[in-house]
């Protein structure tokens, strides 16, 4: 179980959404073994919590980005994308 954040050993600093569900799926298989001692359970507890916040953080702002691409450019025009229907031209 990593100790620290999902940031770290990233350039741009960003979250590693990935990273945090490969985490999760390691720490649920660790608690679902029969070695697992009352403060390892504790231990996973808190990581966790911490990853699935970290998560419902990344997929939060992942939406809303979307929800802004979806309106066009911030300031209500439509963007640099060409329509479906428009014939690409070079």
């Amino acid at each position: 179980m990593k100790d620290g954040n999902m940031h770290e050993g990233r350039p741009d600093g960003a979250f590693d959404y990935a990273g945090a569900v490969a985490e999760l799926e390691k720490i649920a298989a660790k608690v679902e073994s029969d070695d697992v001692g009352i403060d390892d359970m504790d231990r996973c507890i808190r990581r966790t919590e911490e990853l699935i916040s970290g998560c419902r953080r990344y997929l939060r702002s992942a939406r809303e980005r979307a929800a802004v691409l979806g309106r066009g450019s911030v300031s209500g025009g439509q963007g640099d994308m060409p329509d479906d229907d428009m014939p690409i031209t070079r």
